[in-house]
């Protein structure tokens, strides 16, 4: 599976070499980002057991040389974020937590800042739970980032989706259902939310629960944002209103338009002289093959 493969090697690249002070640093790096990417995703505990097996069978096979090698990989907790320390230059650096006290306090310290500038939240912040906000919080910090949590009843896990956003800088966006709420309402919602995230550039964490569908519509269109990025006829009125706006505006609409088209047809030949493999910017362009 090249998307998982391709999400293992992109937490990889998040860390830096400044920080990686010995081989074994490295090691806890490549267990650490698997388990996201693969075991988080087993859903029985003897497939659990099976991957736990498999990383440590690969693990021996790869990094026997390295000194220290085996306490590597019984290490408890084996988590890395950018939440538990600050660079000298105010950047995040993606550490190893040292232990689950130290991410304790950090969290703690997180939830009592979030607490004073939003809705109070107070979760119970068990072991199991304070490792689930840096997972959250690696999934949502990377582009198009999505997860689906499930517990067991109780609401514990929109806390920590949202102390996992305030950590990552990120707005919550949340549809508000009513008796008269229905799909159209849903896509405004959905506008709103992408045009303060596209244009304006707020990095924005939507979070929507299974009590929110109230209409089986929404999830094609949630399925089309988190396949594709892009919700066929959601901004349909936008070209509409053009005949609305300036006509020098139009005209600096259409050349851009244009622009992004020539721009991506030139892009896609140099594509298929490099890779051979073809990019087709329109149905035209298929014809014309």
């Amino acid at each position: 599976n090249l998307c998982a493969i391709s999400n293992a090697i992109g937490g990889l690249r998040r860390s830096e070499s400044r920080f990686v002070s010995d081989p074994t640093v490295l090691v806890e790096l490549v267990l650490h980002e698997a388990t996201p990417v693969y075991r988080d995703r087993v859903i029985s505990g003897t497939y659990l057991c099976r991957c736990d097996d498999m990383l440590t069978e690969t693990s021996k096979k790869f990094f026997s040389s390295i000194e220290s090698c085996e306490s590597v990989m019984e290490k408890t907790p084996l988590i890395f974020t950018n939440s538990c320390a600050g660079g000298a230059d105010d950047s995040k650096p993606y550490l190893a937590v040292k232990s689950l006290e130290q991410l304790s306090k950090v969290l703690v310290d997180q939830l009592n800042e979030h607490n004073e500038t939003n809705a109070v939240m107070n979760p119970v912040l068990f072991a199991d739970a304070m490792q689930h906000v840096p997972r959250i919080a690696r999934i949502i910090d990377r582009p198009r980032g999505n997860a689906l949590l499930v517990v067991v009843g109780g609401s514990v896990k929109q806390s920590l989706a949202r102390l996992a956003a305030y950590i990552c800088q990120y707005e919550v966006a949340q549809t508000k259902i009513s008796a008269a709420y229905n799909i159209t309402s849903f896509l405004e919602d959905l506008q709103i939310m992408c045009t303060r995230s596209g244009v304006k550039s707020i990095g924005i964490l939507f979070l929507f629960t299974g009590q929110q569908i109230v209409n089986e519509q929404f999830l094609v269109h949630l399925n089309d944002m988190l396949s594709s990025g892009d919700i066929p006829g959601l901004f349909h009125t936008f070209l509409a209103d053009l005949t609305m706006l300036d006509p020098e505006l139009q005209k600096n609409l259409a050349n851009h338009m244009a622009t992004v088209h020539n721009t991506v047809s030139t892009g896609s030949f140099k594509y298929r002289g490099t890779a051979r493999r073809y990019n087709y910017t329109s149905p035209k362009s298929f014809r014309e093959l």
